[in-house]
């Protein structure tokens, strides 16, 4: 924290709204500041009743009228989860402005009948008449005294409403500045056309130690209070959301650097991404953000375009189909499902990655992938758990029969014993469809065997899950076909397979 003359100006209101306070309880007396007191809390309650009834009725409004820029064109006018979020947002810094306005109308007002109906009574005309700002008698002090404690928790009461709306959003713009300078600083700041130095000057001010203490003394729960709003049913809060989308984004930087790396991911760095979801879930505003950037940015990459600038990794050719299996639950995510695909995503990078599968540039050798016995299995149990990530395991199955097919075509074998192994798996084709009262495990079990067989003769190891994984796409392309396979059919799919 800092002095600056920033302090110097919220010290200034400070001191002059708690010492008017202070007078006005000394002259007064402890009656007439007690009912101020009990005004001024009642402002603050009507006030913020009333600040977000009324910002709920214009924050769509503004939205629409924000909509004319061409960024929050394209976002507003293209996601409605992004455009109830913006409402939100609106709403809640429009509740915390008119909080103020409204604060003191209550407050003026409420003071003002409490002083009428009390004017009617003898004992309030007789204490009024007694407490003489210049009467020092020691029954007078003693009164004098209290006033002036009512007085002071009146003063700071009205400070904090007037000065909780300047560091709340001063503190709520330090958390998004600090992210943006995570995510590139100046280069940030550049293209939208503002000064990282000046912007950052705002972050400073939100450190204010003159502005955090009155904030600390009832302003944060005060601004919390005022700058909130109700979305879908959700009770939402302004400092609490920023805060959440910050947290949230900061925690996501940390563990990008781990898709970097080429070696296992460790148990340390798996509660890092499991920590994530979990707060991910928790915040309503995060998940609505996530889950519609990542569905929009997924259907651009998936056509081959760029989201919001933002183009596609570029993966390995070996990892392309997974990447596109990726894709694909992503396009269909929403702000239900976001976390728990999060969550699966993980597991799944940490399966592939403990597998051996990850390696620089993100290519994946055959060597590699035949040697991840286990992996499908372990993929298995993952998909049992959500369904939906199931695209994963088809695009790792895609990948693993090209991958075969390139060992088939890349071999130093002769032509007959291509040929050989092309009439083989033709012919066991044929066997396992003539099988008709057999369930489809069995045939592709039965297929599987038959596969192993001729690829190990053609001088081909496969482990037992890839030639799992190649029979049953082998069975799934020519399975329960009524007409007998041929093998130039066989050669014609697995060479479509390398285009």
């Amino acid at each position: 924290m800092s002095f600056t003359w920033f302090s110097l100006a919220m010290f200034a209101v400070a001191v002059i709204l708690i010492g008017l306070g202070i007078w006005k309880g000394i002259k007064k007396g402890v009656l007439y500041s007690t009912l101020d007191l009990c005004a001024d809390i009642l402002g603050v309650i009507l006030g913020i009743v009333s600040a977000r009834a009324l910002s709920q009725l214009i924050g769509w409004i503004l939205v629409e009228f924000l909509g004319g820029e061409a960024l929050l064109e394209e976002l507003l006018h293209t996601s409605y989860g992004i455009a109830l979020i913006a409402r939100g947002f609106l709403q809640m810094l429009l509740s915390a402005s008119l909080f103020v306005i409204f604060f003191f109308i209550v407050r003026a007002i409420t003071r003002l009948v409490l002083r009428i109906v009390t004017a009617r009574s003898r004992r309030a005309k007789r204490e009024s008449e007694r407490n003489s700002f210049f009467d020092n008698t020691a029954k007078n002090r003693r009164e004098k005294l209290k006033g002036a404690l009512v007085g002071a928790l009146c003063g700071i009461i009205v400070t904090s409403v007037v000065i909780s709306p300047i560091m709340g959003t001063l503190k709520a713009a330090g958390s998004i500045i600090g992210v943006v300078d995570r995510l590139g600083g100046d280069g940030v700041w550049y293209n939208l056309r503002l000064k990282g130095g000046e912007i950052r000057r705002i972050r400073g001010y939100s450190k204010d130690i003159v502005g955090n203490i009155c904030y600390c003394m009832g302003g944060g729960i005060i601004y919390r209070s005022a700058a909130a709003t109700t979305l879908e049913g959700e009770n939402l809060s302004l400092p609490n959301e920023i805060d959440d989308v910050s947290d949230n984004v900061s925690a996501l930087l940390d563990i990008l650097p781990i898709f970097e790396k080429t070696d296992v991911v460790t148990v340390y760095e798996k509660q890092k991404m499991d920590a994530l979801c979990d707060s991910m879930d928790a915040s309503w505003t995060m998940k609505h953000i996530s889950a519609e950037f990542i569905s929009k940015c997924a259907e651009a990459w998936l056509k081959g375009e760029t989201y919001l600038g933002i183009s596609a990794p570029q993966f390995g050719k070996s990892t392309e189909e997974i990447f596109k299996g990726i894709l694909r639950i992503c396009q269909n995510t929403d702000s239900e499902h976001i976390a728990e695909d999060m969550r699966s995503f993980f597991n799944v990078y940490t399966l592939i990655a403990n597998s051996g599968l990850v390696s620089s540039g993100y290519e994946l050798t055959t060597e590699q992938l035949m040697g991840a016995e286990t992996l499908m299995a372990e993929l298995e149990e993952e998909i049992k758990l959500n369904p939906r990530i199931a695209p994963i395991k088809e695009s790792i199955r895609m990948t693993a029969t090209r991958m075969v097919s390139e060992q088939i075509h890349l071999s130093k074998y002769s032509i007959e014993s291509y040929q050989t192994l092309m009439n083989n798996l033709a012919t066991a084709i044929n066997l396992v469809n003539k099988d008709k009262g057999f369930s489809t495990d069995a045939q592709i079990r039965k297929l599987t065997a038959y596969t192993d067989e001729y690829m190990r003769n053609f001088g081909l190891n496969l482990t037992g899950e890839i030639a799992s994984i190649t029979s049953g796409a082998l069975f799934e392309e020519f399975g329960n076909n009524s007409g007998n396979i041929e093998a130039s059919q066989v050669e014609e799919y697995f060479r479509s397979l390398l285009k």
